[in-house]
């Protein structure tokens, strides 16, 4: 594929990653246009569908759960094993196991009364706390301008919450972490965070270290917008600061204030997660990280493998 088709495959990427929920709300008479649009720009580019989404020297990067409490399964993101027919274990659930690799477009849930420790590659980690179902949207290593990055992205597509410290771990790449809820994606720079998302229509994100970059869909969606409103209460994208709080909602993101509530209780929650950090860098420092992956392919074969 050339430069030219993989820019093109970018742009398309990024046109597509307005949530659903805008044009079928919100855009009844257009909600059928995307579809047609990408058959139009792939039928003239010559692009293959199964491409779209290819980018050029990206490399998938690990993800290990370690820690468990109470009960947690994962569903498996399988590619297909020929022609119409799929692997027996796409679509279901297996339980979760510690010590277990995860790949891109996984999903974790959780239980009441569990939650689920993953770590990213590099130093991003996060717990899925509990009642909350999470998917790795991404997780890549990137080139950019001669400097390697680790890009990866998780989801909260309804109800639940997640905590997150992002630190780079020494001699690995640096980090760019995010975490997409259906009306907001919060991106993370060497933060504490929480990201609690209430429904479908409202997101609440505390900062306790670091800075984290807000920003919602509204203008992507082309949703009407009250301008007074917007002028006086809301904005489209904000920096937010340690021991900042803010609500998002379809409308947009709410100024930032004060931590206040249960997000006040999650500040020794984050530092635990930061302790957790330090303990995996030290022992990972002892470990080749072929063989890490290695060990985690063979726990995540066995849980996919266990009899249920």
């Amino acid at each position: 594929m050339s430069n030219g088709d993989r820019a093109l495959a970018c742009r398309i990427k990024n046109f597509l990653s307005v949530p659903c929920f805008v044009y079928n709300e919100n855009m009844k008479n257009k909600k059928c246009l995307i579809p047609l649009v990408l058959s139009a720009i792939v039928c003239l580019s010559g692009l293959r569908p199964a491409v779209l989404c290819s980018a050029a020297g990206t490399k998938d990067v690990s993800a290990v759960i370690t820690k468990i409490k109470g009960t947690a399964s994962f569903q498996p993101s399988l590619p297909a094993t020929g022609g119409k027919s799929r692997s027996p274990a796409a679509g279901k659930w297996f339980t979760a196991r510690q010590g277990m690799g995860l790949k891109q477009n996984d999903r974790i849930k959780t239980e009441i009364n569990s939650n689920v420790t993953v770590v990213i590659e590099g130093g991003a980690l996060f717990r899925i706390e509990e009642n909350t179902t999470v998917q790795l949207l991404n997780l890549v290593s990137e080139t950019e301008k001669k400097k390697k990055i680790i890009k990866s992205q998780i989801g909260i597509p309804q109800k639940g919450k997640v905590l997150s410290y992002i630190r780079k771990f020494v001699g690995t790449q640096n980090n760019h972490f995010s975490i997409k809820t259906p009306v907001c994606t919060a991106s993370v720079r060497g933060t504490g965070l929480a990201v609690d998302v209430e429904d479908e229509e409202t997101t609440h994100i505390a900062v306790f270290e670091g800075r984290v970059v807000v920003k919602d869909f509204v203008e992507d969606s082309l949703l009407p917008q009250d301008n007074e409103e917007f002028l006086l209460l809301f904005l489209h994208e904000i920096s937010m600061k340690p021991n900042q709080m803010t609500t998002v909602t379809k409308k947009g993101i709410k100024k930032p204030f004060k931590l206040t509530g249960k997000m006040i209780d999650s500040q020794q929650e984050i530092a635990d997660l930061k302790k957790h950090s330090i303990e995996i860098e030290e022992a990972w420092k002892s470990t080749a990280r072929s063989e890490r992956n290695h060990n985690q392919k063979k726990v995540r074969e066995a849980a996919i493998n266990e009899k249920r």
